[in-house]
């Protein structure tokens, strides 16, 4: 048997859930989530109650900055959302992004950074609006 050695980017911590998740599925992808979400609670969402109870297992994991005391640690779901895409596991990125969805509906302040990223995103649309509904100018 040959050794193989593989150097991903993922934290180990990560690829744990990852490897997990794919054990349940055993290469099927999971059903699909309605959207736009009917309930911030992840049990009303999926079609699997080992997905729901999977995912906020996941969001709610102590990170290592939690662990050495840091005030804002990011959550362990942007580091599943970007392993599983990485990985080219659509259900799971799914997954991921719809507890995201339900977790900014339900309270903002869980993710400031988004919650202002979302906001920014809104003006510079509407600026963009504003400004390509004006008359061209006459030369």
């Amino acid at each position: 048997m040959t050794e193989c050695h593989l150097d991903l980017p993922i934290p180990t911590k990560i690829l744990t859930f990852v490897v997990e998740y794919m054990r349940h599925h055993n290469g099927k992808a999971s059903a699909p989530i309605q959207k736009p979400l009917r309930s911030h609670i992840m049990r009303e969402v999926c079609e699997d109650p080992w997905d729901a109870d999977f995912i906020d297992k996941v969001s709610s994991a102590p990170t290592k900055q939690q662990k050495e005391g840091a005030k804002k640690a990011k959550n362990p779901l942007y580091d599943l959302i970007y392993a599983a895409n990485y990985l080219n596991i659509a259900s799971l990125v799914h997954l991921a992004c719809a507890k995201v969805a339900g977790l900014v509906r339900v309270n903002e302040s869980i993710f400031p950074e988004t919650s202002a990223g979302m906001a920014s995103i809104a003006k510079l649309t509407e600026q963009f609006k504003a400004s390509s509904e004006r008359p061209a100018m006459a030369a």
